[in-house]
């Protein structure tokens, strides 16, 4: 049980880790289209100065401690239910994520949360090579998980469905 627990952290762990690395790419995207020259400048550094660190996250105490049963990105929402494709990246041009599907069922009892953990990080100390982060999480509902929304979903399965326990929206991208 144990062993199952740590494997479980681990990949909430790695998650957090990709939607992290995900963040500091669009970081890196806006910042060179605006003729910065660090991607630092915008956590702090400046000029020419580039510092490396490493972030350690720590899962969000609300969120379940296993691996999520589904991960990907939201193609429709209909009703209650949200499509979402495995695919975790897509074309900026595309209208819809690649397929297939699954579909999740949304009940009034499901847990929706979205990640805020990097709306407000603050630069890091100089001279840091680490940064510890507690991952923040806040309610939310399903009116605010839109298409492209990107989604870490538990629960079980039920023939070709997912019934959502919990779903964390990460990003700010399709959340309203």
């Amino acid at each position: 049980m144990k062993k199952k627990v740590f494997i479980g952290f681990g990949a909430v762990l790695g998650i957090a880790l990709l939607a992290v690395a995900a963040f500091l790419a669009v970081r890196l995207m806006n910042s060179s289209a605006s003729g910065s020259n660090s991607l630092l400048a915008g956590l702090g550094g400046g000029g020419d100065t580039h510092v490396q660190f490493m972030v350690r996250l720590t899962p969000a105490p609300e969120l379940p401690v296993v691996h999520p049963d589904k991960i990907g990105i939201v193609a429709s929402v209909q009703d209650n239910s949200i499509f979402v494709s495995s695919a975790t990246n897509q074309s900026s041009d595309a209208p819809t994520p690649p397929g297939p599907y699954t579909e999740v069922v949304v009940s009034k009892d499901t847990k929706i949360y979205r990640d805020i953990t990097l709306d407000n990080v603050p630069p890091p100390p100089s001279g840091t090579t680490d940064l510890a982060l507690q991952q923040v999480v806040e309610p939310a509902d399903l009116s605010s998980i839109t298409p492209n929304s990107f989604v870490n979903v538990w629960g079980p399965t039920h023939g070709s469905r997912l019934v959502a326990d919990t779903i964390l929206v990460q990003g700010t991208k399709g959340v309203k």
